[in-house]
Formats: C-alpha cells, sequence, structure tokens
C-alpha cells in the first residue's frame, strides 16, 4: 500500500477540507454571535486534532511495513552437526548475511549441517557473545544452535507479523444508557467500551436532544479513555447541554477522514436532566433550632435553604452497637465493671442484662441514661431489680437499646459473659499441654487452660531444664 500517497491527501483534507465541514446545528435566519464564533473555532481546531492523529497512524504503519527484512525466517527447531533438512538451509542464508563463510559449502550440500556451517555457527555465537554463550556461562561457541542461538537468530532475521487488526471496530456507551436522571449544573462521567480500533483513534461525542429534535459534536476524546467528564447545563455554540426537564440520548462514533463511520453507539434508552438539588445556604448558630439539622454543610437540598438555615433533617439511620462486655469477660459482684457501645442518632439509652441461664432478666440502675457510649456499673447483691440469683450465671448477655419507644436501635453482646459471686475462689487449670506431650521446634499448637473468676491471664513458658521463663 502506497501510505505516501495517503499521507498526502490526508495533508490536503486536513488544511483544506475544514472549510466545507459542516459544524452543530444551523438555524435559518440566526446571526452567529462572536462567543458562538470562537465556539465553532474550538470545534474546528478538535477535528484538526484528530485529523493530525489519523495522519500519525497512517505514517506508524509506513513505519511498521519496513520493519521486515526481505528475506525473514522464524527459526523454531534446533539445529546439529550432520542434520539435512530446509531449517539448516535457512541457517546457511543468515550465517551468509552476517558474512560469515562456510569453507564447505556448495550447491550440492546445501541444507547440509557440514563441518564449515558449525564453525560458521560457533563465530556467529562468539559475535554475540552476551547474548548467547554468557547466559549459559559459557566462553566459546560450541557449534550447536540451541534456544539462545535461536534467540539471536530469530530477533535479527525473524518474520514479523505486520498485517493489519482484524478486529471489528465496535463502540458500546455504557454511560449514561438510560434512565439516568443527572441534575443540572453537576459533572458525571460519560464511559464508553471499544475494541478493534486504532490506539491513536479519537471518537466524537454527541449530545442528541430527544425533546428537540438535535444533536451536536460538543466534545471529542482519545477512544482509548472511555470516559469523558461533562458538567451538565454547559453551553456550546449557543445551546445549553442539558436543560431541565429534557431527554437526551448520548451518541459517540468514530469515522474515517471522508466521513464514513467505523464504529459508533448510542445510548439505549434516554436519561433527563432535572433542577439542581443544590443552592448556596448561609450556615449560622440558629441552624440547631431546626431539629436534627445538617448545619456543617456549604450546600443544601433545593427549597431546603430557609432564611439563610439548612433546614434538613439527618436521614441517617440511628444505630448502637454493643462493644464492651462482648464475650468471654468474667465480672464479680461487688466490682466496678464497663459497660460500653457506641452510637450514632440516639439520645437516651437503657442497659438491660439477661442471664440466658435461668431465662430471666433486669434493668440496671442507668435506666434512661445519656448515650455516652460508657457505664460504669456494679452489680451489687440484692439490689431490687438485679437480685444475686438472677445476675449469678456464664450465660449473660448485655442488652443497650434506644429509649424511643419502638426500642429502635438496639443491640446485644456478641457473645456470653460470666458474673460470679464475690465468695467464688479463682481458679486456673491448664489443660494442654499437661505433661508428656512432644512438641516439635517451630510448629505451632495452642495451650488451653479452664479458668473461673478471671478475666486476663499471663502464659509463661518455663523451661526446667534451664531455669528460664518466656512469657
Amino acid at each position: 500500500m502506497n501510505y505516501k500517497k495517503i499521507i498526502l491527501s490526508v495533508s490536503f483534507f486536513a488544511v483544506f477540507g475544514l472549510l466545507f465541514v459542516p459544524i452543530g446545528p444551523a438555524i435559518k435566519g440566526q446571526t452567529i454571535t462572536d462567543a458562538q464564533t470562537q465556539a465553532l473555532i474550538a470545534q474546528l481546531q478538535q477535528q484538526i486534532a484528530q485529523l493530525l492523529a489519523q495522519i500519525a497512524q497512517l505514517r506508524q504503519l509506513q513505519a511498521q511495513q519496513g520493519t521486515t527484512p526481505a528475506w525473514c525466517h522464524t527459526f523454531n527447531t534446533n539445529l546439529r552437526f550432520g542434520d539435512i533438512n530446509k531449517e539448516v538451509s535457512e541457517l546457511q542464508n543468515a550465517l551468509g548475511k552476517e558474512s560469515l563463510i562456510i569453507d564447505d559449502y556448495s550447491a550440492a550440500n546445501d541444507g547440509t549441517f557440514t563441518k564449515g556451517t558449525a564453525s560458521a555457527v560457533i563465530k556467529f555465537q562468539e559475535k554475540y557473545t552476551t547474548e548467547i554463550l554468557t547466559p549459559s556461562g559459557l566462553i566459546r561457541g560450541t557449534g550447536y544452535v540451541g534456544p539462545s542461538t535461536r534467540r539471536k537468530l530469530n530477533a535479527l532475521y525473524g518474520c514479523r507479523d505486520v498485517s493489519p487488526n482484524t478486529t471489528q471496530p465496535s463502540i458500546t456507551v455504557t454511560s449514561p444508557n438510560g434512565g439516568e436522571q443527572w441534575a443540572k449544573g453537576s459533572t458525571y462521567n460519560i464511559t464508553w467500551n471499544s475494541s478493534g480500533l486504532s490506539s491513536l483513534a479519537t471518537v466524537n461525542i454527541v449530545l442528541v436532544n430527544i425533546s428537540d429534535n438535535w444533536s451536536l459534536i460538543f466534545a471529542t476524546a482519545p477512544a482509548s479513555n472511555g470516559s469523558y467528564s461533562w458538567t451538565t447545563g454547559s453551553t456550546f455554540s449557543g445551546y445549553v447541554l442539558g436543560e431541565t426537564d429534557k431527554q437526551y440520548k448520548i451518541e459517540i462514533y468514530t469515522a474515517t477522514l471522508g466521513g464514513t463511520t467505523i464504529a459508533k453507539d448510542m445510548s439505549d434508552n434516554y436519561f433527563t436532566v432535572g433542577p439542581s438539588t443544590t443552592q448556596q445556604c448561609t450556615i449560622d448558630a440558629n441552624c440547631p433550632q431546626l431539629g436534627i439539622a445538617i448545619c456543617s454543610q456549604t450546600y443544601c437540598p433545593v427549597n431546603k435553604c430557609i432564611s439563610g438555615k439548612c433546614n434538613v433533617v439527618n436521614t441517617a439511620q440511628p444505630s448502637i452497637t454493643v462493644t464492651s462486655p462482648n464475650g468471654g469477660e468474667t465480672w464479680r459482684i461487688g466490682g466496678n465493671h464497663e459497660v460500653r457501645w457506641t452510637s450514632s442518632g440516639v439520645d437516651k439509652v437503657y442497659i438491660i442484662f439477661k442471664n440466658d441461664s435461668n431465662g430471666k432478666t433486669c434493668a440496671s440502675p442507668a435506666l434512661g441514661t445519656s448515650s455516652t457510649g460508657l457505664y460504669t456499673y456494679n452489680p451489687l447483691v440484692g439490689t431490687t431489680n438485679c437480685p444475686e440469683s438472677t445476675l449469678l450465671g456464664d450465660k449473660i448477655r448485655v442488652f443497650v437499646r434506644s429509649i424511643a419507644s419502638d426500642s429502635v436501635p438496639s443491640d446485644t453482646s456478641d457473645n456470653y459473659f460470666s458474673i460470679v459471686s464475690s465468695t467464688v475462689q479463682s481458679s486456673i487449670a491448664v489443660t494442654s499441654p499437661n505433661g508428656g506431650e512432644q512438641w516439635t521446634n517451630g510448629s505451632t499448637h495452642n495451650i488451653t487452660w479452664a479458668s473461673k473468676g478471671v478475666n486476663n491471664v499471663y502464659v509463661t513458658i518455663q523451661n526446667f531444664s534451664g531455669g528460664i521463663g518466656d512469657n
């Protein structure tokens, strides 16, 4: 293919053809303003950039056309002295191109791996020592054509595939693709997938106004980007791109210099542009008087900025999460213990204990305590609301809930903890290792024990042979 002629033709169209390129929709009898003229110039510059990119692509193809030598051969077979085949003939051809003389070569023994061929191979290997011999720890050629020698031969004379890309070009618009409700003045990503296109290909991004039946190319981008950031409501060529209550689609396409479409796609269905969802609002100290309001924001939803105040009720769901006791702890009657929790959107809470051993429940004196996340509690013997018979056991959970009438939100300990009598003797019994085990150095084993009336323990490993301990 004569790429030189094509490039000259492309250059001609790039310089002169743009004088005849229609830009956007025209309205009969309408005078073009300065702003519209500047917009047209900007669009022409975008198209010039696209044409120059296509010229660069053709030049790249022209360069690729010259990368394959007049003769080429890819060596895929190991060769040695005594072999007789076409591969040896191709080897002898390559050695000749390296100006390496095969002393005993003749037309009669073409394709025969002779001593002269082996000698020429050795010279070839030593000519490219660092690439062929050094990686194998050799300093002298061997005359054997193995992987390293073939790799260098192929680097010099291997056939390169410069066939054009046969993948069918395609573009698929992924967003907006129908049903989206975008707000005027907000920024969104227009996205697409593409395949089978040149790495230098560019796409035109077209806004199609379904409501008013017009379309306009308002941007170009490299096809490989797959994304373009667009602010709705912006103005281009005198048109508002994204008016309120209008229906739109996005079309993306790439074409040849002559205008022939290579690939294109459009949103499957229309999307809409609605009113701006935000407006500036002056926040002041009176904002909390409106209730639980979002007063830290500079912007509020439309119609919610009342007298300079952000009148928006916090829609975040209230929550409570018990963090301690959360399973495995041991409390002793008469001692101070902490109930901890985290919460959001909760004013006051009830703290209740549940004993699954006897099915009894009792509320602590913390009824209606502020949701600070911490309550220090001393389970006393004989209190009227939580007698000892209710509290003692090893299947206790703490239950923290909102004082709201529906008790929402709430949370309970993930697992059981224990409450023991003040007279219970603390005890620990090691269950493993307990004597006789043989553990291998470097392996992992579980040290286990049973305890009562104990919260935390130290684990000490004692070496009775040397009197050394570690914990």
